[in-house]
């Protein structure tokens, strides 16, 4: 199957000078099973090697939520089981997407969804920003965690940790009413073949994320599905898992909307601060009253980081409410 590598520091490095001579892979000393890769002259282009480098243009800020990080804890994951109907697995530190647990047909769906990431919070995604990409990334690190991988559908109901088999009346549907019908990423092939390799795994889900965001979409996150006829489960840690690095964690890069942070009022001024795209100029707006009018009091920009300030110098007496508006 196809295996990736973090490659972060060598890239790095040479991008700061050091010479790119690429990369030496010696075997396990005193190992004697030899893993097989393919080379440049593969004649299959899907079999080639490939080195994928990403970064971040100026201006683009960064999200990540992963349980017990960073103060993160609204993480919610599961599986629900055919042979099972009635019980919650909330509590599974492992879970496995399977056509097949103990018979033919008897599925395991995997649920999980990243609640309160789109807010004002200083590590929340603001309402209405333009997202460019999410990754969700996969700690397939339990044990016979290789398999036969299953596909990505975004839910359209709620669903709770304890949900079960039968709450979600016979697992999960992708039919476009509990479950988007067509897939938002895929772990592995219909064909079964190759497995999906153990290791840290990643797969792209923007158009979900960006959705949710825009309020398009009301988050409840993905359910996992197992393709059809497989029969062997493909596993991952769960939010419960002991180790931090194995929990699934969500990776939103975007583009601030406009948007108000705060308001500090002192004696004689009100500093404004804001976020949004960098480098953009707004008009400040200021009103005595919530539903205005609203008056044009001067100008301000964010700088190459998507961050703002403006400071009122004659707030009035009492309150004041301040909106801003681009372009």
């Amino acid at each position: 199957g196809t295996v990736s590598f973090s490659v972060t520091p060598d890239i790095q490095a040479w991008i700061c000078g050091q010479a790119n001579y690429g990369w030496v892979m010696p075997g396990w000393f005193t190992n004697r099973d030899g893993t097989a890769l393919s080379p440049g002259e593969a004649t299959n282009v899907v079999d080639l090697p490939r080195l994928r480098v990403l970064w971040l243009p100026p201006g683009v800020s960064t999200a990540s939520f992963r349980q017990g990080v960073n103060g993160y804890t609204s993480t919610v994951d599961t599986r629900i089981r055919a042979n099972a109907a009635d019980t919650q697995f909330s509590t599974v530190t492992g879970v496995f997407v399977d056509w097949a647990v103990t018979g033919t047909s008897d599925n395991e769906h995997v649920l999980v969804r990243f609640d309160n990431i789109i807010g004002n919070g200083g590590s929340q995604i603001p309402a209405g920003s333009t997202v460019h990409a999410a990754m969700l990334d996969l700690g397939a690190t339990i044990g016979n965690a290789m398999g036969d991988g299953g596909t990505f559908h975004a839910m359209l109901k709620p669903w709770l940790g304890t949900s079960t088999w039968n709450s979600l009346t016979n697992g999960v549907s992708a039919d476009d009413i509990e479950a988007v019908a067509a897939n938002s990423a895929v772990a592995g092939s219909p064909s079964l073949d190759p497995n999906v390799q153990a290791g840290f795994l990643s797969y792209e889900l923007t158009d979900d994320v960006k959705s949710w965001v825009s309020g398009a979409r009301q988050n409840y996150g993905w359910a996992i599905l197992p393709w059809p006829n497989g029969g062997d489960g493909w596993g991952f840690a769960t939010s419960e898992a002991a180790t931090v690095r194995d929990r699934p964690q969500l990776r939103v890069f975007y583009t601030p909307a406009l948007t108000l942070r705060s308001i500090s009022r002192g004696p004689s001024n009100a500093v404004i601060q804001f976020v949004g795209p960098a480098s953009t100029s707004c008009t400040v707006l200021r009103a005595t009253v919530v539903t205005g009018p609203y008056t044009n009091i001067g100008s301000a920009s964010t700088d190459s980081t998507g961050n703002g300030t403006f400071t009122d110098n004659s707030p009035p007496i009492g309150q004041a409410f301040y909106r801003l508006s681009s372009p």
